[in-house]
C-alpha cells in the first residue's frame, strides 16, 4: 500500500472516531478539521438547530488557485445517521475487512471528506481555480448548516460538487421533496353502528381509506411524467395509524405521505395542490405541511458537467451521468450555479444501515479524481 493510500485511510480512522450523529452536533468533528487546515485561509461558524437547540459549526476552507473569475465549490456533511445495535463492528472503530473498510459515516460521506482532503493535502501544485470546501452539518435533518452559510455566501462564478456516494456515476439531477400529514376525525360509538352511512360521515379510518383512494389515482396520474435520468414523480404511504378498538368508531386517524417530484412540479404548489383535492371531498380533515425541499437539473451539455465527467473517467472509465435517487442538499444551491453530486461507495446496500461501509480502492480513485478536477479544469 502507497503511504498516500495510508494517509487516507488514517484521516478516515479518525473522521470515523467522532461521534457526528446529527443529534449530537458536528463541534468536535469540525475542531478537527480546522486543526487540519490551519495553513489554509479559513473561517468557522456556528449554528444551533430551531426545533432542538442541537449544536454545531460550520468551516469554510479556501485553497487559492491560479485564477479566481471561477471557484470550485466542494460541499461536506460532517454529520451521520444514528447507530444501532444491528452493527457487527465497532460503529466508531473503522475495521478493515476484505478491502472494505466498515464504520459509521464511511460511506456517508466521511469517506468521501478523507479522499478529498487527501487530494488537496498531496497537490503537487495549485489548483487551476479558487477552490473553497464546506464542511456542514445537519444534513440528515433539517440542513440547519447549508441554510445558514447560503445567507452570507459569495463566491465568484461558483460551481458546487457535492459529496455523496453516487456508485461511480456523476450526479446531475435530483427530485424534490414532499412530506405531509393528514389527520382525518370522527365520532367514537359503537361499531353496530357501521352503516355506509355513518361510516363516511363518522369514522376517521373509513374517512382515511377514501383519501388513500384519492391519493393514490392522483399518484398514478403524475407518475406519467418522466425523466429520462430522474424516473418519474413518486408516492409514499409511510405510517399509517388510527382507532382504539375493534369495536368502536375510529375517532381519528392519521397518515404521512413522502412524493418525490420532478423540478416541473414545485412541492409547496403540490402541497397546496393536494390540500385543496382532499378537503373538497373529505370533511372534517388536516392536511398539514411537514416539510419541503427542492430538486435539482443540471443540463448534462453545461461545460461544467462534461469536465467533471471527463476527469472521473480518467480514473472511472465506466462512469456516466445519472440522478442522485435521495434527496441531498445539492438542490439548495442549484440558483447560484452548476451542481453535481460524486463520491466514493454506494448509497443501496452500503449507507444508512448497520454495519456501513466504502471499499479502500474506491478511496483511493477519488483522491485522484478529485486532484484531476481540482489541477486539470478549464472554464
Amino acid at each position: 500500500m502507497e503511504d498516500n493510500q495510508k494517509d487516507v485511510i488514517k484521516r478516515l480512522y479518525e473522521l470515523v472516531a467522532i461521534n457526528s450523529q446529527t443529534l449530537h452536533g458536528n463541534e468536535e468533528i469540525i475542531n478537527l478539521l480546522e486543526s487540519w487546515f490551519g495553513d489554509y485561509e479559513h473561517s468557522v461558524e456556528e449554528w444551533v438547530r430551531d426545533v432542538d437547540e442541537v449544536k454545531g459549526k460550520n468551516l469554510v476552507v479556501k485553497i487559492p488557485g491560479y485564477r479566481s473569475d471561477h471557484s470550485i465549490v466542494f460541499v461536506c456533511h460532517m454529520d451521520t445517521v444514528p447507530t444501532s445495535s444491528a452493527w457487527e463492528t465497532d460503529p466508531f472503530n473503522l475495521e478493515e475487512i476484505e478491502g472494505n473498510l466498515y464504520g459509521l459515516g464511511t460511506c456517508d460521506t466521511k469517506g468521501g471528506v478523507a479522499a478529498l482532503i487527501e487530494a488537496v493535502f498531496t497537490l503537487p501544485d495549485k489548483p487551476n481555480f479558487d477552490t473553497y470546501i464546506l464542511f456542514d452539518g445537519d444534513e440528515e435533518e433539517f440542513s440547519t448548516g447549508a441554510l445558514k452559510f447560503k445567507k452570507k455566501m459569495h463566491f465568484k462564478n461558483p460551481h458546487f460538487i457535492f459529496l455523496e456516494p453516487t456508485d461511480g456515476q456523476l450526479h446531475i439531477a435530483q427530485r424534490g421533496l414532499l412530506k405531509f400529514n393528514i389527520i382525518t376525525h370522527g365520532t367514537a360509538t359503537h361499531a353496530s353502528q357501521a352503516t355506509p352511512l355513518k361510516n363516511a360521515k363518522g369514522n376517521a379510518i373509513y374517512k382515511m381509506g377514501k383519501i388513500i383512494e384519492l391519493l393514490s389515482e392522483d399518484a398514478e396520474v403524475v407518475a406519467k411524467e418522466e425523466d429520462s435520468y430522474m424516473g418519474s414523480n413518486t408516492q409514499n404511504f409511510g405510517v399509517i395509524s388510527g382507532g382504539t378498538a375493534r369495536n368502536v368508531f375510529a375517532d381519528k386517524a392519521t397518515l404521512t405521505i413522502d412524493r418525490r417530484l420532478l423540478p416541473t412540479r414545485d412541492p409547496r404548489k403540490e402541497f397546496e395542490r393536494l390540500k385543496e383535492l382532499i378537503v373538497s371531498k373529505i370533511s372534517d380533515t388536516d392536511v398539514l405541511l411537514e416539510d419541503t425541499e427542492p430538486s435539482f437539473s443540471t443540463s448534462e451539455n453545461s461545460e461544467f458537467v462534461q469536465k467533471v465527467l471527463k476527469y472521473y473517467r480518467k480514473v472511472i472509465p465506466t462512469s456516466s451521468i445519472a440522478a442522485f435517487p435521495a434527496w441531498s442538499e445539492a438542490g439548495l444551491f442549484r440558483e447560484y450555479g452548476d451542481v453535481v453530486i460524486m463520491g466514493p461507495g454506494s448509497l443501496a446496500g452500503q449507507a444508512h444501515k448497520a454495519n456501513e461501509f466504502v471499499s479502500a480502492q474506491d478511496l483511493f480513485h477519488f483522491v485522484h479524481i478529485f486532484q484531476n478536477i481540482m489541477r486539470e479544469i478549464r472554464l
